[in-house]
């Protein structure tokens, strides 16, 4: 984008381990790295057809599969969690289901399994609330 192709990504700590560290420490979690990345034609090309599939999913008025691996720091659980629909949340019990028997290391399976425990919990509490 923008006829660049090389881009230095500056990663600040703001989190500090301890005010006094040794150095050692300091070494292994420093406050502030750089990292230079090249971008390929093909890595832009990923980036701009991925901004179109959200503007296809805008146009049409039908949302992407909710992502269990992004559930974590997503503002809207419940409004998602609440429109799913059956089918949705089939397709969404066989992609954890599928993500728990695959050989990802435990803490990737980790996210995933919780992020749909969390939108049947969801989903149960409303159900929950109407009959009552």
């Amino acid at each position: 984008m923008y006829d660049v192709d090389y881009y230095v990504i500056l990663y600040v700590n703001g989190a500090r381990k301890a005010w006094s560290i040794s150095a050692e420490d300091y070494e292994k979690n420093p406050d502030i790295a750089a990292f230079g990345v090249y971008f390929t034609d093909e890595m832009r090309a990923e980036v701009l057809d991925y901004f179109t599939s959200i503007l296809d999913a805008v146009e049409s008025g039908v949302p992407p599969l909710t992502d269990p691996d992004k559930w974590t720091f997503n503002d809207y659980k419940r409004t998602i969690a609440l429109s799913l629909t059956d089918g949705e949340m089939d397709a969404l019990r066989r992609k954890v289901a599928a993500i728990m028997r695959s050989g990802l290391p435990d803490w990737k399976k980790r996210g995933p399994a919780e992020a749909l425990a969390d939108i049947e919990r969801i989903r149960a509490e409303e159900i929950a609330k109407e009959a009552a």
